[in-house]
Order: C-alpha cells, then structure tokens, then sequence
C-alpha cells in the first residue's frame, strides 16, 4: 500500500525476482456539487467525480440552461501535485436586458418587474432573468401611445429593445349655443386662438 493524507491509498502486489524500481503516482478524487443540483458536471469531459492523477490538473465544467455556465482548472499545490477535494459551484441565472426608449424624452416610462416598479425618462433599461413577466408604460399628459409595440408587458426570452414613440393627442370639440347667433372664441391653455 502507498498512500498520502487527502489521496487515494493505492493497492496492488506483485512478485519480485530481481531489483526493480517501481513509480506509483497517486491518484486524488475530485467531485463537483452545483447549485442547481441537477446542472451537468463533468470532469475532464467524464462524469461528476473522478479520480485523477494528482501530478495532473484536471478540468471541470458546471453547465444548465437557463444559467451562466462556469468552468475551471484545479490547480496544483505548492507540492507540485492536486488533492481529494469537492469543489461547490453555484450558477448564477442568465439574464436578458429590457430596455425602453421614449419619445418625447420627456414622458414617464414605469418598469414593473417582480412588483418592484422603476421610472425614469428618455430610456429606462432592467436586467432579468428569463421567464420574468416584465410590465411597463409610457406616458405623458396630453399624449396618446402611438405604433403597433404598446401591449403593456413582455415574456423575457431575449434582450428586448422597445422603442415608444407618444402621438400628440387630438380632440373634437363641438361646441353649440343657445341662441345659435351666440359668438364662440376658443383658446388654447397657451392663449393661442383657434
């Protein structure tokens, strides 16, 4: 038996007739734990733990959809060789951009994501993860929306740009008097005669 604190003992025998020099390199146990647990973790593209020979620096990958993939190389000590250890990896959700832009660079934008609304003017951008169910709104008194992108929320699946552009609204107005031979002057709030 050859063994080492933190690798695996080797066994083995043999039979020996004459002198012989025998080099036994030891082997070290890597196993990857991931949060999500059911993300795929392979070592030296083999499954999620293996055993390696410790002068070597095997590399391990943590993958899932919907996630940021992470990947590395364990490294060698100070003596030259890689131990039995469990190497945690927590992935982080991937995320997609949803962004506004708004025209007049005046006019509120409000994004709703989770409950958590944010407002701003001109453009407005979050970041979340796929699958969120993002609300959103453009407005400005004395506008209407205008275009054919005003359903108010959006299904992440991708970066989404959306662009707003608010019409200036119009209204009839009908005016009638009694008597009819009555004089009418209209003005706007602005003192323009129409």
């Amino acid at each position: 038996v050859v063994s080492k604190s933190s690798l695996d003992p080797f066994n083995g025998s043999l039979v020996v007739s004459e002198n012989k020099e025998i080099d036994v390199v030891l082997n070290a146990t890597i196993t990857l734990v991931s949060d999500p647990e059911d993300a795929v973790k392979k070592i030296n593209n083999k499954g999620s733990s293996l055993s390696v020979p410790c002068n070597t620096s095997p590399t391990w990958a943590v993958s899932k959809d919907g996630y940021i993939s992470q990947s590395g190389t364990i490294d060698k000590n100070n003596d030259g060789y890689i131990v039995t250890q469990t190497v945690n990896v927590v992935l982080e959700r991937q995320t997609y951009l949803f962004a506004i832009s708004a025209l007049p660079v005046d006019a509120t934008i409000s994004i709703t994501v989770d409950g958590d609304t944010i407002t701003g003017n001109e453009y407005l951008s979050v970041r979340a993860p796929e699958g969120t169910k993002i609300y959103w709104k453009v407005e400005r008194s004395g506008y209407t929306a205008a275009g054919s992108d005003t359903v108010p929320w959006v299904m992440l699946a991708e970066d989404k740009v959306i662009s707003v552009s608010l019409a200036v609204a119009t209204y009839n107005v009908s005016i009638t008097s009694t008597p009819a031979a009555a004089t009418i002057t209209l003005t706007t709030a602005s003192g323009v005669l129409l």
